[in-house]
């Protein structure tokens, strides 16, 4: 396994491993299960998957490989995580020129307005003229400032033909960075709901809550854009651009 993790590793960051290096990669890889570290365990085996998927590994690589050198730099320094170190350091030598593009983002990188907006435009009937099947906006936008306050709103207009309903929210809140997460604090926020068409509308208040979430900062692949990436799931993210 650590052959071909070392292999994985090896395409993805664009790096040669020495003989030493090869040597403390496999003893923190050992460390990993010695010492139940469930974090470490997840990362190796779900990149080892990358090992039959050459199509998959390179395309990570072309879209997500400064902010995985990011995540690798931030490991190293919080938890000392010895794998982490040791492809962080065959990284810096393999390119020396990148360590401005790779470094660790701080709260001030976060400070400003982040905006995201997505849509799919309703099918337009060629005899009537009018909206046929469904359609969405969907938007958010986040807004931190240098005092560690957050504003969050997000906005969802779905339609069917021309019956719309719009779910909205705004949280407002805390914003702190703790062991390489983004985490939230709301104090106050509320929620609301409208749709004319069945004659509804309600507000309803959101409660206090904690909520930690791991984030990345990196380039639009499309447009270059500076973007926060927040994450929703194991597989998921939204994704706002600086403004």
């Amino acid at each position: 396994m650590a052959d071909k993790l070392e292999i994985v590793y090896s395409r993805l960051l664009e790096i040669k491993l020495s003989a030493e290096q090869k040597g403390r990669f496999q003893t923190g890889l050992i460390k990993y299960w010695n010492g139940n570290d469930q974090a470490g365990i997840k990362s190796s085996l779900d990149n080892l998957k990358y090992y039959d998927s050459p199509d998959q590994l390179n395309e990570l690589r072309t879209s997500s490989q400064a902010t995985i050198v990011e995540g690798l730099r931030r490991d190293a320094a919080d938890t000392g995580d010895p794998v982490s170190g040791v492809l962080v350091e065959a990284f810096d030598i393999a390119h020396p020129g990148r360590g401005a593009e790779t470094r660790v983002r701080t709260f001030p990188d976060l400070v400003g307005t982040w905006k995201r907006q997505d849509a799919l435009g309703a099918r337009v009937d060629p005899n009537s003229g009018s909206a046929v099947g469904v359609s969405y906006t969907d938007s958010g936008a986040l807004e931190i400032t240098q005092k560690g306050a957050f504003t969050m709103v997000k906005v969802h207009n779905h339609c069917s033909g021309t019956c719309c309903r719009m779910d909205g929210s705004e949280e407002k809140g805390t914003v702190s960075l703790v062991a390489g997460k983004m985490v939230l604090q709301t104090v106050s926020g509320s929620k609301l709901t409208e749709d004319p068409c069945v004659g509804a509308k309600q507000r309803t208040a959101i409660k206090a809550h904690r909520e930690s979430v791991a984030w990345s900062i990196r380039p639009n692949p499309n447009n270059n854009a500076t973007t926060l990436c927040l994450n929703t799931g194991p597989d998921t993210a939204e994704c706002y651009e600086k403004q």
